[in-house]
């Protein structure tokens, strides 16, 4: 598998009283783009480098070296809103077992069962280790260390933050996300790590179940989920979504911010596009080749809500019809992004 590079296609993003940037966003600025090597990011915090209302902190959070302050302003606004359709306290979002997953944890709800919550826990446990300890009871850091050792042995891996590149289009005999139709398809998204969900049920809560935290790890997993450490950290393993986003901006030829946005949240909220919605797009962009961006933003969404669960269907396309408009109604709360995050929606 190789590596992503980053690359600078996204438009631009207006700031709230701070110095405003812009991008080229032509098919043949995108082009020029890809060709480049990437350029020298700025120096400094996240949060002194953003050019719009961020509601999340992004204090003491060092900009990453390999990204551009036009990448950065694009993933970090994308990250504000598809985070708030993931839950109500932001980078400390802790959900309990109902999906049988152990844990949900931090600003994109990794879970456990996953195994997408384990490589995070098991980088600030080796980076930082100092830090994390201090978050809970030398009885709790125990039993929690001892979980990410045991699942680190098993996989025989020290990190796997580092996103690489995978096929972008899912095979369609397997099935993306719990909230498509199953159809005789493989789950994807299945409990692959037993052992890491019976220690979290065995642990965690007031009941075998699931459903009740013990509230002094609940807040200690809280606490350890906004240090800027563990921040960063979430940072750095959502860039997954970020390039994976952007690797879909190319293959369907879309320059536009709000078009990062909408597919930012199809990877997050869906998973990504299956095979058969690439082919779908590639015959509608025969049959109309000068189809505009948002045309072919209609065309992806109704292809992807093909494979969506009928009660589920309404909920995708309102949360996503609304990045593409930029505000509309999404869990019963009006939206308008570009008053909220003060950024030019295009």
């Amino acid at each position: 598998m190789k590596k992503y590079f980053l690359m600078c296609l996204l438009a631009s993003i207006v700031g709230c009283g701070k110095n405003n940037t812009s991008t080229s966003n032509s098919n043949s600025s995108a082009k020029e783009e890809q060709n480049q090597l990437p350029q020298t990011p700025d120096s400094g915090f996240i949060d002194s480098k953003l050019n719009f209302c961020s509601k999340l902190e992004f204090t003491k959070m060092p900009v990453p070296k390999d990204m551009t302050t036009e990448n950065l302003n694009a993933f970090a606004l994308a990250l504000n809103i598809s985070s708030t359709f993931e839950g109500h306290e932001k980078w400390k979002n802790i959900t309990n077992s109902f999906d049988g997953q152990g844990l949900s944890l931090g600003l994109l709800n990794q879970t456990l069962g996953t195994e997408s919550l384990q490589p995070l826990l098991l980088e600030m446990l080796q980076a930082h280790r100092k830090s994390m300890s201090a978050s809970f009871s030398n009885k709790n850091f125990t039993s929690l260390e001892k979980m990410i050792l045991s699942w680190k042995d098993r996989n025989g891996i020290n990190s796997v933050l580092m996103a690489e590149e995978e096929d972008l289009f899912t095979a369609d005999s397997e099935t993306l996300s719990s909230l498509d139709k199953d159809d005789g398809r493989m789950q994807v998204f299945a409990v692959s790590d037993a052992e890491s969900v019976k220690w979290a049920l065995d642990t965690l809560y007031k009941d075998t179940a699931g459903k009740t935290f013990k509230a002094d790890w609940k807040s200690e997993l809280q606490a350890l989920c906004v240090t800027p450490e563990y921040r960063s950290i979430q940072f750095q393993a959502a860039r997954y979504v970020h390039e994976k986003a952007k690797g879909y901006m190319t293959r369907f030829s879309l320059t536009q911010l709000k078009s990062y946005l909408f597919l930012f949240d199809i990877v997050v909220q869906n998973g990504g596009f299956y095979q058969k919605n690439f082919t779908e797009f590639t015959a509608f962009m025969k049959k109309n080749p000068n189809a505009t961006e948002l045309q072919k933003l209609s065309q992806l969404l109704t292809s992807r809500l093909v494979q969506v669960k009928d009660e589920f269907k309404a909920d995708v396309k309102a949360r996503k019809q609304s990045l593409i408009d930029g505000s509309g109604k999404v869990h019963g709360t009006q939206r308008n992004y570009p008053v909220e995050f003060c950024y030019t929606h295009q």
